[in-house]
């Protein structure tokens, strides 16, 4: 007896043995997958632009004209042509409610099934279970309108014949190893947030007030920080002098009380508390209670200072209007 050639013999047998096992738990692990009814795809509908069926994690649905990671579904069998259809990403449920609104929901419940038919045309249709026209019998079904907006299953123009309720389901092998996330690159920005920023140049102020100081006669003398902010005061002291007196002598304040005889006590509390006022030195608010010309009580408080502002008090003081609350006061 070839002993060699009979361990070679009884070697190649195992190895047969092996790869047949191997091939047949591949088929079964298939076999599975298929059996168990479940499909990842995207539901198309051909209306209007084209829109894919997503849900959104707060329970919104519509159709999005681009696939995205919404519009990634899971169909899986409940019954025999029943189906429910659940959003990957967003880890909800379709449902439709009484009404025939759809929405999505986290727990999955009787207004979550739908019946799935195949149409002529290789579309499908998706009607709920439960929910109908009770008095004619007619389904509500599943539809998006031209805009890509969920449409009522309860409309009578959503019928199983109209394009807003077939979908196609497509099935992208992408799909199911797409996870959704970003990986981005922080030693970039990292980089960028440590370069130094950019030097600001020099403000037009500041050449005006180092001109000043060369012609008070400080060039090329070196100047201690406390010199330095010495002779710039003394830079701009006659300037600061110069502004506030032209300010006074080009807007002089006149008061609308002045030169006004004034009998009413209410009249003269204000005309003493004008010029304060207008200057900004006290900020006065006045309560007010009178009778308007159709004989209706009015009250309310008044900012006499902003009404100084905005308003010609001349009127008030001399007598030809009374001062009431508007709409703009409390």
């Amino acid at each position: 007896m070839n002993v060699p050639l009979y361990l070679l013999t009884v070697a190649h047998l195992i190895c047969a043995a092996g790869g047949a096992q191997h091939h047949s738990l591949e088929r079964q692990l298939l076999e599975e997958e298929i059996s168990s009814g479940r499909r990842t795809c995207r539901l198309y509908c051909r209306v209007g632009i084209g829109f894919h069926l997503q849900i959104h994690p707060d329970g919104r649905v519509n159709g999005s004209h681009e696939p995205n990671q919404l519009s990634v579904l899971e169909l899986f069998a409940v019954s025999q042509g029943v189906i429910g259809i659940k959003g990957v990403y967003s880890n909800r449920f379709l449902a439709m409610n009484k009404r025939g609104r759809l929405h999505a929901t986290e727990w999955f419940t009787d207004d979550c099934k739908f019946r799935e038919r195949f149409q002529e045309n290789s579309y499908n249709t998706y009607a709920s279970v439960i929910h109908r026209n009770h008095r004619t019998g007619r389904e509500w079904f599943v539809a998006l309108n031209k805009r890509g907006k969920a449409k009522m299953g309860s409309s009578p123009r959503v019928k199983s014949q109209h394009v807003s309720t077939h979908f196609l389901p497509r099935v992208s092998l992408y799909d199911k190893i797409e996870q959704g996330f970003t990986i981005t690159d922080r030693s970039k920005e990292r980089r960028k947030a440590a370069l130094p920023p950019p030097p600001k140049p020099p403000l037009a102020k500041n050449r005006e007030l180092a001109r000043k100081l060369v012609e008070h006669g400080h060039k090329g003398t070196v100047l201690s920080r406390e010199e330095f902010e010495e002779k710039k005061a003394a830079a701009q002291a006659p300037e600061a002098v110069k502004s506030n007196t032209f300010y006074s002598r080009s807007q002089p304040m006149t008061l609308a009380s002045a030169g006004k005889e004034l009998k009413d006590n209410f009249l003269k509390a204000l005309a003493e508390r004008e010029e304060a006022n207008r200057s900004g030195k006290m900020t006065s608010v006045i309560f007010i209670r009178d009778h308007n010309t159709l004989g209706q009580e009015v009250s309310g408080y008044i900012d006499y200072a902003h009404r100084l502002k905005t308003q010609d008090f001349e009127p008030y003081f001399s007598g030809k209007k009374r001062l009431m609350p508007g709409r703009s006061d409390l």
